[in-house]
């Protein structure tokens, strides 16, 4: 199971195809606070670990933040959105992360670059898939609530 793109690009996982059931499109979304953040993190963290960590949280949240905002004002023709997936999410396989960065051409556009270790760069970016649909069905569902990972140490 899996999702195809228009443009023939196939991401294989049966949590995202699952995620996008009934919906009529999908939005591509790339998204970086940018370098000068991730160095001014790296500043703080210097001079006290606790102020490294409290950046690292603030950044984090600017970045969720900012997506949502995004993500709010996509014009969608009335049809409603499902909430963002990303690469790592349940079964989609991080690998992934290299075709969704070449459809959105996110070095070029944006500066964001992918590490051979499948590690965005800034660290405070995010890559996603956002449904469109005429269905409400899990129109509400985020995060951890859609994600099969049981073992996550990062569950909620």
């Amino acid at each position: 199971a899996g999702v195809t793109l228009d443009c023939g690009v196939r991401f294989h996982s049966r949590a995202l195809a699952r995620h996008l059931k009934g919906c009529d499109t999908v939005l591509l979304m790339g998204a970086t606070l940018g370098s000068r953040v991730d160095a001014a993190i790296r500043r703080l963290a210097l001079i006290s670990v606790a102020e490294g960590a409290a950046a690292q949280a603030v950044a984090a949240a600017l970045i969720e933040s900012y997506c949502d905002e995004v993500q709010a004002q996509a014009e969608t023709g009335g049809l409603l959105q499902r909430p963002r997936f990303s690469p790592g999410y349940g079964d989609w396989p991080l690998e992934e992360q290299r075709q969704l960065f070449a459809v959105l051409n996110c070095t070029k556009r944006i500066g964001l670059t992918l590490t051979d270790g499948l590690m965005m760069a800034p660290s405070k970016s995010v890559t996603a898939v956002i449904g469109v649909s005429r269905l409400p069905r899990n129109c509400t569902v985020q995060g951890c609530e859609v994600c099969a990972k049981r073992d996550c140490a990062y569950r909620r």
